[in-house]
C-alpha cells in the first residue's frame, strides 16, 4: 500500500505517494490547504491513470518526482548516471519521510546503482515550494552523474503555454511565449553563467494568461551557472516540469562516499502572473535574503550619480548633488562608475578598483563623510567582472 506524505504551506498542500520501490509519486498539488483531519485514504487512487493499449500490465507511475530510467519507465530521466557503463538503473527503495522544522526529507537507496537519493521539500513564504536533491555514492567505484535535476513538479492540467525570457544588454528580460505541443520542450544554458538570454526561470499557464488572470506555474532555479529547464508531456496529457544544473560530459564523477547536492528549485502555483510575482517577492524577502536585523526594512530611496555625472567626477559638484538629494528626502547616495583607475570612458580600467587620485586627491572619505553627515547612506558602485 502506498503511503501518503503531506506537505503543507500556508494556503496550499502537496500530496506525495511513497511506493515500496521507485521515486515518490506526485498525487496532488492542492489549490487550497487541506484541513488537518482530511481523509487521505483514497488519495492513492489519484496516482493510477489509464495506460495505452499493449502496455505493461502494471505500468510504473508517470507523474513522479525526478523520474529515472529503467524498470519500464519511459519518461525523460531527471536523474541519470552510470558506473563505467554499468549500474545505471536508479530504482530506489523509498525510505521514511521526516519532517524537521517544516522541511520534508525523503530518502531512498538504489541497490543496483549503489547510490542514495535525498529529496528535500519545504513550503516557504508566499507558498513557494522549494526542492533540492542530493546523490551520494555508496559504491566502491566512482559514479558518473550525467544529470541530476534539482526539482520536478506537475504543471496545472490546463497549462499549454510557456513564458520564458530573452534579450541582451539594454533589452533585458524580453518576454517570449510559445505553445507547448506533444514533444519535449527544453531550454539549456551553456554559457557558464546566466544571462539575459538564458535566465533560469519559466512560467507555464493556460493560453493567454496574464497579470490579472489565468492559472500559472512559476519556476526559478537558484543557480548562476549552466542549467537545464525541461517540460515533458506525459502519455495522459499532463506535464512534468524539471529544473537543474547542466553537466558537460564527464564533468561530475562522484567518488565513493561523496555527494552531489543540487541548487534549490523554487516553484509556485498562482491565479495570475501578478499573484505569482507577489508570492516570489514574499519568498525572497522572508526566506532568501539574509540581512540580520534588516530583513523587514523598507528599501531606501536611492540617488545614483551615473546619469548626472557619468565619468566626469568632481568632488565639489558631487557634494552639491548630495546636498540637493538630502533636501529631497533621498536616503542613500551611490557613487557610480568613474571613481577608479583611469576610468574616463568605458574602454579601460574596469577591475582596477583603486581610487583615481586625479579626480579625488584626498580619496573618497571626505565625500562619504559629507554624505553621511547629511543623514544618508553612502554607496559605492563596482562591477566584478
Amino acid at each position: 500500500m502506498m503511503r501518503i506524505v503531506r506537505i503543507d504551506g500556508l494556503a496550499r498542500s502537496v500530496l506525495l505517494g511513497l511506493p515500496a520501490r521507485g521515486m515518490p509519486v506526485i498525487a496532488a498539488w492542492c489549490i487550497r490547504r487541506l484541513p488537518p483531519d482530511a481523509d487521505l485514504s483514497t488519495i492513492p487512487l489519484l496516482t493510477a491513470r489509464a495506460s495505452r493499449t499493449n502496455g505493461m500490465d502494471e505500468p510504473p507511475p508517470a507523474a513522479v518526482l525526478l523520474p529515472t530510467g529503467g524498470m519500464g519507465r519511459v519518461q525523460w530521466p531527471a536523474i541519470a548516471g552510470h558506473r563505467d557503463g554499468r549500474d545505471f538503473v536508479i530504482d530506489p527503495v523509498a525510505g521514511m519521510g521526516t519532517l524537521d522544522g517544516g522541511r520534508t526529507t525523503l530518502t531512498g537507496m538504489a541497490t543496483v546503482s549503489q547510490v542514495t537519493l535525498v529529496i528535500e521539500l519545504r513550503f516557504g513564504q508566499g507558498d513557494v515550494l522549494t526542492m533540492r536533491t542530493r546523490v551520494t555514492n555508496t559504491g566502491e567505484a566512482p559514479f558518473q552523474l550525467d544529470r541530476c535535476m534539482a526539482g520536478t513538479m506537475l504543471a496545472p492540467e490546463e497549462a499549454s503555454e510557456v513564458l520564458t525570457f530573452d534579450g541582451g544588454w539594454g533589452r533585458e528580460f524580453h518576454p517570449f511565449r510559445e505553445p507547448l505541443g506533444s514533444a519535449l520542450w527544453i531550454k539549456e544554458n551553456r554559457r557558464g553563467r546566466t544571462s539575459h538570454a538564458r535566465p533560469p526561470s519559466l512560467v507555464l499557464g493556460a493560453p493567454g494568461f496574464g497579470d490579472q488572470g489565468g492559472a500559472v506555474f512559476g519556476l526559478h532555479l537558484g543557480w548562476s551557472g549552466n542549467h537545464c529547464l525541461a517540460v515533458e508531456r506525459l502519455d495522459d496529457g499532463r506535464r512534468l516540469v524539471h529544473a537543474g544544473e547542466l553537466f558537460e560530459p564527464g564533468e561530475l564523477r562522484v567518488a565513493m562516499g561523496e555527494s552531489y547536492e543540487s541548487p534549490v528549485a523554487h516553484m509556485v502555483a498562482a491565479s495570475s502572473l501578478a499573484a505569482m510575482a507577489q508570492a516570489f517577492h514574499d519568498h525572497v524577502r522572508g526566506d532568501v535574503l539574509r540581512w540580520p536585523g534588516r530583513r523587514r526594512r523598507s528599501r531606501p530611496v536611492t540617488l545614483n550619480t551615473w546619469e548626472g555625472t557619468y565619468f566626469s567626477h568632481d568632488p565639489e559638484t558631487l557634494r552639491l548633488q548630495a546636498e540637493a538629494a538630502a533636501k529631497l528626502g533621498i536616503e542613500r547616495f551611490v557613487l557610480d562608475d568613474g571613481w577608479f583607475g583611469a576610468r574616463n570612458d568605458d574602454t579601460s580600467s574596469l577591475g582596477d578598483w583603486v581610487v583615481d587620485r586625479r579626480k579625488y586627491p584626498d580619496g573618497l572619505l571626505p565625500l562619504a563623510r559629507h554624505v553621511t553627515d547629511l543623514g544618508m547612506e553612502f554607496g559605492l558602485w563596482f562591477e566584478p567582472e
